[in-house]
């Protein structure tokens, strides 16, 4: 299953897509220019909202783990029992850990019935066979449910990437524009298209987001 690393080469390639001027400020009356440095692939790497992100990705990603492992071993449970398990693991409430156990437990006690039915072969009952046919018939649908769930995950995890993405930049301009106005900086340019400039703001940038209070990635 693959696994989105957020501060991969493409993502912090698609945060620096917008190299030029990160930031223009007008400062009135004055005709001198003040251009500064930003380093975003540091900023993005240091601040403490990427490593807050990351925590949730890995938390998203071993229930995922987790799921899919019940959810391939499992030869009786429902879809709508699946369903109901998936979202109970993926929710942030912890009052749903009861909630998870309890479905845990009724997916183990069906495939356990299912077995002890198998195993009775000529002797089963009528009402057996009617139980075991159930089971059956519910297979073709559960395998499907399984086929489905690898797209979801993945449009789910690339979604989860895309919104931190989205959030970070807004951190860095929002944090960045206010060290532009503070500083009296009329532009300032990402390190990929000034090489060196004594006044780098990198820091400053990465001192002011970390100052901030994270947004949740995610939200029940």
């Amino acid at each position: 299953m693959k696994k989105i690393n957020l501060l991969n080469k493409e993502n912090l390639k698609r945060l620096a897509v917008c190299s030029l001027v990160v930031v223009t400020t007008a400062i009135a009356n004055a005709s001198a220019v003040k251009i500064g440095r930003l380093d975003k692939e540091k900023v993005f790497q240091s601040a403490n909202v990427t490593k807050v992100y990351q925590g949730e990705f890995k938390r998203q990603n071993d229930v995922w783990m987790e799921f899919m492992q019940i959810l391939h071993s499992t030869n009786t449970a429902e879809v709508d029992l699946l369903e109901n398990l998936r979202a109970n693991m993926l929710s942030t409430q912890a009052t749903n850990k009861f909630s998870v156990e309890k479905l845990q437990k009724q997916i183990l006690q069906g495939d356990s019935r299912r077995k002890e039915l198998m195993q009775k072969k000529d002797t089963l009952t009528d009402d057996d066979k009617k139980e075991l046919d159930k089971f059956k018939n519910l297979d073709s649908k559960r395998e499907e449910y399984k086929r489905s769930m690898q797209k979801v995950y993945d449009e789910y995890m690339k979604t989860m990437s895309d919104k931190a993405q989205m959030l970070i930049n807004e951190c860095i301009n929002t944090c960045l524009k206010k060290i532009a106005d503070e500083k009296g900086y009329t532009d300032v340019y990402s390190s990929e298209v000034l090489l060196f400039s004594k006044n780098d703001v990198t820091e400053d940038v990465i001192k002011e987001m970390n100052a901030k209070e994270v947004e949740p990635l995610i939200k029940d």
